[in-house]
């Protein structure tokens, strides 16, 4: 089990309003000033997701 702490976990990132989250919160907080994650139940999606947002993935 990871042990990272985190300010804000967006569960459900991949729906809708979890995508719209899931960008707001990257745009705002772009400057590190908030330890955030993404929860879902696919691992593809959320890889997809992490690539559209930051042009790239990101590790799961």
């Amino acid at each position: 089990m990871n042990d990272q702490k985190y300010d804000i976990i967006i569960f459900g990132a991949t729906s809708f309003v979890g995508q719209i989250m899931t960008r707001y919160i990257k745009q705002k907080f772009n400057d590190n000033s908030l330890s955030w994650a993404i929860a879902g139940r696919s691992k593809e999606k959320l890889k997809k997701l992490t690539k559209e947002i930051n042009g790239s993935e990101i590790e799961t």
